[in-house]
């Protein structure tokens, strides 16, 4: 369901892309997804290229999780960490569970948290490899730069603000992308949304550094 959105993402960005093979939640609960990408990661970064790590939504949580399961000399090698929509909060106390209104046509705060719950137990929820917002600043050492693009109409956006924030706190680099009256993940229906193939062509620019 993913690789016409990869296949974009390849074409904008000139890169050659891999997408991993998981294992998946609820049958593969955590940590069996995260070890799966450490694992890619590893191996990658034994070639002679350089490394962008691209998620999107929950995924977001999952990559940097494997970032900050990487020994600090292999985190050298990733070049940029780029996320859509990002999830970086799965704990029940997350704001976004209190939020009253939701103009977030795609997801809402239920969704979501049906997922928390089948991707791991309540009690590992503020584990920073599966909610990076409870990640501390000696964590995020040797943290690579990060892009990230979303709608102005995510339930997440505040979430996602927070997390910004919390990267300039520690020195990381973290640049927002929002784009205005857009949902979670506009980019994956570019058959409905032109402004789906401007993003894209957005990141591919920025992965290039034309922008």
């Amino acid at each position: 369901s993913w690789r016409s959105f990869c296949a974009s993402l390849a074409h904008a960005s000139s890169s050659e892309t891999y997408v991993p093979e998981l294992h998946r939640a609820p049958e593969y609960p955590f940590p069996a997804a995260l070890e799966d990408v450490v694992e890619v990661l590893k191996i990658l970064s034994s070639l002679k290229q350089e490394i962008v790590l691209m998620a999107d939504s929950a995924g977001a949580s999952l990559a940097i999780g494997a970032i900050l399961s990487l020994p600090k000399t292999i985190r050298t090698k990733i070049k940029e960490i780029v996320l859509f929509s990002p999830w970086f909060d799965l704990s029940a106390e997350a704001p976004l569970f209190s939020q009253r209104k939701n103009s977030d046509e795609i997801i809402s705060a239920d969704s979501l948290r049906r997922c928390a719950d089948v991707y791991t137990y309540r009690s590992n929820l503020k584990n920073p490899l599966v909610s990076p917002m409870f990640g501390s600043e000696k964590d995020f050492e040797n943290f690579p730069p990060v892009f990230i693009q979303a709608g102005e109409k995510e339930i997440l956006k505040s979430q996602i603000e927070s997390f910004a924030h919390m990267m300039f706190r520690y020195g990381i680099n973290c640049e927002l992308d929002f784009w205005k009256d857009m949902p979670h993940m506009f980019q994956m229906v570019d058959e409905y949304l032109p402004q789906a193939h401007l993003a894209v062509e957005k990141v591919g620019n920025h992965i290039q550094g034309r922008e």
